[in-house]
């Protein structure tokens, strides 16, 4: 069992993977963005786990949401009582349909994250919603904003059913994202690179487009960000108490690079048809974000 690393480069479902080849025992302690979780785990399979407030299988479900931070893991015979019966195995496969799920509620609300402050002004909630849906907007109402994980807490409901009833709310226009200028920028990055990918990967072969993330993520280790491109999805791991100051040239020069190398591939055109994509599809405050990058100009300076 790798003793400690970064989920940037091991995934929780990596690390649950190599704890049951390894029919490993010992404790897997979890850092991310201030949450600290554990699971206690014997001859590969898990025995008990907590994540914050949540126990048991909750528990394992919602560090699967965990894709950045650091994990540690201390070899030995676990002391905490159990709380888990259901075998590894099937702990995973559940955890990475409900990962599916987040993923695909992000897809729709761009803006859900766990720094997201969602809001009601709306005087009366339509009828036609889902009655949890109606316990989560009690919480947001009269409020200047709250968290997921504070609505979460507060309706006793997992991570992901409140991400479903935000988004139905949101849909039905009955709540509003606040989304800080650091939120804005994280979002923007995260989708333009993905669109860029996502473009690359449809016309391109296999290797340039292996070629394309190895260099993302090798640039990444050589200058020590926490930053980590899986399969075209970025893996944001910078701190979140950095301003948007700070962030701005990191983001900047990691788009730079992945533009180059599209570019060197399939010319200037293929790179501005990507950001147009990305661009059309950005809320306002995701446009202003990206706008402020100069990305074309920055291009064109260094192609030329």
């Amino acid at each position: 069992m790798i003793a400690e690393g970064s989920l940037q480069d091991f995934s929780f479902s990596d690390l649950l993977q190599i704890i049951s080849l390894n029919t490993s025992s010992g404790t897997l302690r979890l850092s991310s963005e201030g949450r600290e979780g554990f699971l206690d785990c014997h001859q590969g399979e898990i025995r008990s786990a907590k994540a914050q407030e949540r126990t048991g299988e909750d528990a394992v479900y919602a560090l699967f949401h965990w894709e950045t931070g650091t994990f540690r893991f201390d070899e030995g015979m676990p002391s905490a009582p159990g709380n888990i019966d259901k075998p590894l195995a099937e702990l995973a496969k559940e955890g990475i349909r409900r990962l599916d799920q987040w993923r695909a509620i992000r897809a729709e609300l761009p803006a859900l994250s766990m720094r997201a402050r969602f809001k009601s002004d709306q005087a009366q909630l339509p009828s036609a919603v889902h009655h949890q849906a109606a316990e989560v907007w009690a919480v947001l109402a009269g409020t200047d904003g709250v968290t997921l994980s504070e609505v979460a807490s507060a309706t006793r409901l997992d991570e992901l059913t409140v991400a479903q009833h935000l988004l139905e709310l949101f849909q039905a226009g009955t709540v509003t994202v606040e989304t800080a200028p650091e939120e804005a920028l994280r979002s923007m990055f995260r989708r333009a690179s993905e669109e860029v990918y996502s473009r690359f990967a449809s016309i391109s072969g296999l290797k340039m487009t292996e070629g394309l993330e190895t260099l993302l993520n090798s640039l990444a280790r050589t200058k020590g960000v926490e930053l980590r491109w899986r399969s075209g999805h970025v893996q944001d791991g910078l701190p979140s108490a950095l301003a948007a100051a700070a962030l701005r040239p990191i983001y900047r020069d990691f788009l730079i690079h992945e533009l180059e190398y599209v570019t060197k591939i399939h010319g200037p055109g293929f790179a501005e048809k990507a950001l147009d994509g990305a661009l059309a599809a950005f809320s306002p405050e995701e446009k202003s974000s990206f706008l402020a990058l100069d990305l074309p100009e920055a291009l064109t300076a260094r192609t030329t």
